[in-house]
């Protein structure tokens, strides 16, 4: 009867198994979160790119009507 109990158990290999996907779980859901977070990053950058461009050609339209005078 003990034999049968211990057929029933998991493992070590298993344990060692079913470790390795809650790990692997965790690891998958970090770096979606890491894309998430990379892809806010690159619109925020463009964004920001697009300001600074569009601050730079009033700037130069300004130098333009101050040499015209």
């Amino acid at each position: 009867m003990n034999n049968n109990r211990n057929k029933n158990l998991p493992s070590e290999y298993d344990l060692f198994l079913g470790f390795l996907q809650i790990y692997d779980l965790l690891l998958n859901l970090n770096q979606t979160s890491n894309d998430a977070i990379m892809q806010e990053l690159q619109r925020q950058n463009k964004e920001y790119l697009s300001k600074i461009i569009e601050q730079n050609e009033k700037t130069i339209d300004l130098l333009k009507k101050d040499d015209k005078v």
